[in-house]
C-alpha cells in the first residue's frame, strides 16, 4: 500500500507557546491545593509525572489563562533535555505549564497523537537537539521549534497510526502496573534462579575416568599400591 506524504514546518501545523516568565509567576506563588503546573521534571513517557507537582491558585490561573493546557496539546522541555515531551490527555486538560516548557497545540491538519509519536522518533529527537542553542545548558525557543520539519500522511492514516501506537502504549502501562504489584522475586526481568551462579559439584574425573572428590591426584600404579610386594 502506497501513502502520499507531505512535509511542512511545525509552525505551519501548530501554535507554539512559551510558558510564563519568572516575573509572571514566582515559586512563592505556589499553593498546596490548586491547579497543577507541570515543569521539566514532570515530563514522562507520554504521561506526566505527578510527583512533587506544584499548584497555583485560582486567581493566578485566571491571570495566566493563556498557559492553560487543552486536550491534545504537547508539552516540551525548553531547557536541558529539549527532546523530551509529554501528551496532554483528557485527564490533564485544565492543568498549566511553567516557563521552562513549550506548549505545542496542533491545528486541524495534523492529528495530535500522531504528532506526539512523530516527536518520539529518534531522528526527530536528534534534529531538535541539533537546533538547540547553548553549550552548557541547551535551550530552544518558539522560533527554532517552529522550524522542525514534519512529514505526515493523510489525516485518516495519521489517526490509524496513532490508534495503534496508543494501544501499544496502554498495554505497556498496564504491564508496568502489574509488574510493580508483583512480589519482588516474581517481577519480570528478575529471577533468583536465573541470576544465581551455578554451583560446582566439587567432583572431577581423573585420568582413569573415575571421580576423586576434586583432588588432583594421579592414579596409583599397580606397583605402588599398598599391600603388594615390589
Amino acid at each position: 500500500m502506497k501513502f502520499d506524504f507531505m512535509s511542512k514546518s511545525l509552525s505551519s501545523l501548530a501554535d507554539i507557546q512559551t510558558g510564563p516568565f519568572g516575573s509572571q509567576l514566582h515559586k512563592e506563588d505556589y499553593v498546596d491545593i490548586g491547579t497543577p503546573i507541570v515543569t521539566v521534571e514532570h515530563l514522562g513517557r507520554k504521561r506526566f509525572s505527578e510527583q512533587n507537582l506544584p499548584c497555583v491558585s485560582a486567581q493566578d490561573k485566571e491571570r495566566l489563562s493563556k498557559y492553560i493546557l487543552q486536550e491534545g496539546d504537547i508539552v516540551f522541555s525548553r531547557v536541558g533535555s529539549v527532546d523530551r515531551c509529554s501528551y496532554v490527555s483528557k485527564e490533564y486538560a485544565g492543568w498549566m505549564f511553567s516557563g521552562r516548557c513549550l506548549r505545542v497545540r496542533p491545528n486541524a491538519d495534523i492529528d495530535s497523537q500522531f504528532l506526539y509519536y512523530y516527536f518520539t522518533l529518534e531522528t526527530t529527537k536528534q534534529f531538535v537537539r541539533g537546533i538547540a542553542t547553548g553549550a552548557t545548558m541547551p535551550s530552544i525557543n518558539t522560533k527554532f521549534m517552529g522550524e522542525v520539519p514534519v512529514v505526515y500522511p493523510s489525516i485518516e492514516i495519521q489517526r490509524k497510526i496513532a490508534v495503534i501506537l496508543s494501544a501499544i502504549d496502554n498495554k505497556i502501562d498496564v504491564n508496568n502496573v502489574i509488574n510493580e504489584n508483583l512480589p519482588r522475586g516474581k517481577r519480570r526481568g528478575f529471577s533468583p534462579r536465573r541470576n544465581r551462579k551455578p554451583r560446582k559439584s566439587g567432583l572431577h574425573t581423573t585420568g582413569s575416568g573415575k571421580r576423586n572428590g576434586g583432588r588432583n591426584e594421579k592414579p596409583q600404579s599397580r606397583r605402588s599400591r599398598p599391600g603388594r610386594n615390589p
